[in-house]
């Protein structure tokens, strides 16, 4: 795979930043070019340096097994980093993300003497970024140094970009809440998902595409917030985790993965009595969206969310959620759904503390389920697994092998 110099052109009152793509072999269905598009007022802020396509597309290149040569200049940092970035992938997932060569035609610096300093965050409107933007607001914030000044607001990740008045819709609510705390609101498009999508799994491959934004803005930033979906003892192989954002980091931008130190439960909690919270919190993992409401209220991550602020008696002031908590819902959701162990844990442990007995009993009854459901399955697996090797031995041996080999 090539990353080749990128571009910026200006295209319908937009700054467009892209780069070709160029693979071996590559599929008709793979784009040709990654590009980042911004409103033009924003073209001060934008490099046509390759930090930012190479964080985007290093873990698709390890995914079709081929070396990666970045063309254009590249900050030694981010290089050194993206070595041990995709060697932490490769030992969580080898058979998806094995090793490639990484070629760099030109590592250059960046300097600090033109980079404005401001401190970004990659703002969703969900769980993880409001809370990372409640701790980091001017006036609560005791080092100001840490202190929020932007955020980012990206178009094409997990709103689509055929999406374009859902987008404007929740942009615009954004920016005022933004605006409301003294902080401006960046937005962008970006095609970044199409190289993805069908191929690699999204929650494994995005860390890079949700860096990558603050990377292409490498006069601006000097600190990046990714807002953690666990917590430190919650851990898992995800694309953005403690253990791999910091590697994204160059000389002048500093990537902080935060809110560890916290689970969703925990974090729902903190936001319960934050008014700017209850207008904006957007957790949807439909894949229709609705521009009357943030949130379809039907979905795993509705649910839990739901569950989550009914246990702790702050549902009703949240009005992005269309309808109130329902026990058929509930019942539904876990039941049929059966959502992950670590979520159950959580609200079961939240509703025992709360005295929400309605709740624990069913909850850990759907865990009971849950594991039930996975050991069945693994047996399952297992029992397959021994009657495909054994077939494979009789083709390989001949019919010496009885039964019981």
């Amino acid at each position: 795979m090539i990353i080749h110099q990128p571009e910026i052109n200006r295209e319908n009152g937009e700054i467009c930043v892209s780069s070709r793509i160029e693979m071996e072999n590559s599929t008709p269905e793979l784009p040709d070019r990654l590009w980042f598009r911004f409103p033009e007022s924003y073209s001060k802020f934008v490099s046509d340096r390759s930090d930012g396509f190479a964080a985007s597309m290093l873990l698709l290149a390890n995914y079709f097994g081929k070396p990666l040569q970045v063309r254009g200049v590249i900050s030694p940092r981010l290089a050194y980093g993206l070595q041990e970035y995709q060697r932490i992938f490769q030992l969580w997932m080898p058979k998806i993300f094995p090793l490639v060569d990484i070629r760099f035609d030109k590592l250059q610096p960046l300097e600090s003497t033109g980079v404005q300093n401001k401190i970004g965050l990659g703002f969703s409107g969900g769980v993880d970024s409001l809370y990372t933007l409640r701790s980091h607001l001017p006036q609560d914030q005791k080092i100001p140094s840490a202190a929020l000044t932007h955020g980012i607001f990206i178009h094409g990740i997990d709103i689509g970009l055929d999406e374009t008045e859902i987008y404007h819709s929740l942009y615009e609510r954004y920016a005022r809440l933004f605006q409301g705390f003294g902080l401006q609101l960046l937005t962008l498009r970006t095609n970044v998902v199409s190289f993805y999508q069908f191929r690699v799994n999204w929650n494994y491959s995005h860390g890079g595409p949700m860096v990558a934004p603050a990377l292409i803005f490498g006069k601006l930033l000097s600190r990046y917030y990714i807002s953690a979906t666990n917590s430190y003892l919650e851990t898992i192989l995800l694309g953005t985790s403690p253990v791999t954002d910091h590697w994204l980091s160059t000389e002048t931008l500093e990537v902080i993965h935060y809110g560890g130190s916290k689970n969703r439960a925990e974090k729902i909690i903190a936001l319960g009595d934050w008014p700017a919270a209850n207008q904006v919190l957007r957790v949807c993992a439909a894949p229709v969206k609705s521009i009357e409401f943030d949130n379809c209220g039907r979905c795993n991550k509705c649910m839990r969310t739901i569950v989550t602020l009914e246990i702790v008696g702050v549902l009703d002031k949240f009005a992005t959620f269309e309808r109130p908590f329902r026990y058929l819902d509930f019942l539904r959701w876990g039941f049929l759904v059966i959502p992950l162990p670590k979520y159950g844990k959580q609200i079961l442990k939240l509703a025992c503390a709360y005295g929400r007995i309605d709740i624990a009993l069913p909850m850990l009854l759907v865990i009971i389920l849950g594991k039930i459901k996975k050991k069945g399955i693994s047996l399952l697996f297992n029992h397959l697994s021994k009657d495909v090797l054994y077939r494979m031995k009789r083709r390989i041996y001949g019919q010496q092998l009885t039964d019981t080999s």
